[in-house]
C-alpha cells in the first residue's frame, strides 16, 4: 500500500470518517476503492488499529484516535442509524470557512454551533434528504445537488454555555469521579428524565426510543432548550434541580415528594460515591422542609445557587474520599480557599481548587 499523490493533514476536531472522505476527495477515489477495510458494527482494538494505520499509509498524516465516530457510536452518542448512512448535522458558515467535518457535528447532544451562534442544520433545505458526512465534505446534497455552503442556518438568540461541555467537565468537581463519557451519559439520561418525566414533551413512539437512546430529538431547538436546562441543574446541585420541580411541577404533596423525585434522577447515576455525595446534599440542606415555599425560595435563592455553582461542603467529602485524605485534609484547610456561608455558617471549599489539589497529591 502506497501513500496518495495529494497529501492532507487533519485538523484537530476533524472526524477520522470525514478525513478519509475528505482524503479520497481530494485524489478523485471513490472511498470503496481506497483499500481501506471498513470498522463493522461490532469491532475490536485490533481491527481498530488496522483501520488506523491504513488511513496513515495512505494520508502520511497523523490521525486523532479521540475523533472516531465509531468509537462513540457503541455508547449511542451519534444520530440515529449512524452506523447504516452516517448521518451528520453542520454548520454551513464553518464549511464555507473551510469544508472538512468536525467531530462534535456527529454527536447527538451538540445542537449549535458555538462560534457562529446558530443551530446546526440536519436535512437539506430543499429536498429535506439527511445528510451524511460524505456529502458534507463534499459541500453538496447528492439528491438535489444544492451546496450546502448555501443554506442558512437560525440564529440563536442568546449564547448557549452547555456545548463546552467537554470543557465544563474537564473544571468540574464530577471529572474526578466519572470518565467523559459516563458524564454524557449521565447528562443524556437526565435530559431524557425532564422532558418526558416532567416537561412532558408531546413526541411520537420512535422518536422517544431514539430520545432515551441517543439523547436525540428531531426539533433541535427543544433539545437546546433541554440541554441548556440539565446544564444548569449539573452545574448547581442541588438548588437548580429544586428551582426546576418548583417551576414545572405541583409540591403540593410536601417535602417527601420533592425528595423522591430529586432521588430519583440521582438514581439513574451508577458511580456509587457521587451518588452518596449528591443524595446527601439533599438530606442536608432539604430534609428539615415541607412544602412552605417561601423557605424553599430561601433555599434556591441567588447565595445557595451561587455556592452550589462553585463550592463543595467540607463535611461531603468523608463519602467520597478515602478516611485518612479526608483527615488530612481536615488539618490542612488553610492550602484551599474556604468560604463560610452567611446563614448556614458551613464551610465551602472551591471545587476547581480541591480537584487539582487533590488529585495532585494521589
Amino acid at each position: 500500500m502506497k501513500p496518495f499523490k495529494n497529501q492532507i493533514t487533519m485538523y484537530e476536531d476533524e472526524s477520522v470518517e470525514g478525513f478519509v472522505f475528505r482524503l479520497a476527495h481530494i485524489n478523485y477515489i471513490p472511498t470503496n476503492f481506497m483499500r481501506i477495510e471498513k470498522l463493522k458494527r461490532k469491532f475490536d482494538k485490533e481491527q481498530i488499529s488496522i483501520y488506523f494505520k491504513a488511513i496513515e499509509t495512505l494520508s502520511e498524516a497523523k490521525i486523532v484516535e479521540e475523533n472516531l465516530l465509531h468509537e462513540w457510536s457503541k455508547d449511542y452518542f451519534t444520530l440515529p442509524d449512524w452506523n447504516r448512512g452516517q448521518y451528520s448535522r453542520f454548520c454551513p458558515e464553518c464549511l464555507l470557512n473551510r469544508a472538512y467535518h468536525r467531530m462534535n457535528w456527529g454527536l447527538s447532544f451538540t445542537t449549535h454551533c458555538k462560534i457562529h451562534q446558530v443551530y446546526l442544520l440536519e436535512n437539506c433545505i430543499c429536498c429535506n434528504k439527511r445528510i451524511n458526512i460524505q456529502e458534507i465534505v463534499s459541500d453538496q446534497c447528492f439528491v438535489c445537488k444544492k451546496e450546502l455552503t448555501n443554506f442558512i442556518a437560525s440564529s440563536i438568540l442568546e449564547v448557549q454555555n452547555y456545548l463546552n461541555l467537554d470543557e465544563y467537565y474537564a473544571t468540574s468537581f464530577y471529572s474526578i469521579f466519572l470518565t467523559y463519557k459516563e458524564y454524557l451519559k449521565f447528562f443524556r439520561r437526565v435530559v431524557y428524565i425532564l422532558g418526558t418525566r416532567y416537561l412532558k414533551l408531546s413526541i411520537w413512539e420512535k422518536e422517544k426510543y431514539y430520545f432515551r437512546n441517543n439523547g436525540y430529538l428531531e426539533d433541535i431547538t427543544q433539545l437546546c432548550e433541554l440541554n441548556k436546562i440539565v446544564y444548569s441543574i449539573f452545574e448547581a446541585w442541588p438548588s437548580e434541580a429544586v428551582n426546576f420541580l418548583i417551576k414545572n411541577c405541583d409540591i403540593g404533596i410536601g417535602y417527601y415528594w420533592l425528595e423522591n423525585e430529586l432521588f430519583y434522577i440521582i438514581s439513574k447515576l451508577k458511580n456509587e460515591n457521587l451518588r452518596k455525595m449528591l443524595r446527601n446534599s439533599i438530606h442536608r440542606d432539604y430534609g428539615w422542609i415541607n412544602s412552605d415555599k417561601s423557605i424553599l425560595e430561601r433555599l434556591i435563592g441567588h447565595e445557595e445557587r451561587e455556592f452550589d455553582r462553585m463550592y463543595v461542603r467540607v463535611s461531603d467529602l468523608k463519602f467520597v474520599m478515602p478516611k485518612h485524605k479526608f483527615y488530612e485534609l481536615e488539618l490542612n484547610l488553610n492550602e484551599f480557599e474556604v468560604k463560610q456561608h452567611s446563614w448556614t455558617k458551613r464551610l465551602y471549599l472551591l471545587k476547581s481548587s480541591f480537584k487539582n489539589k487533590y488529585l495532585l497529591s494521589l
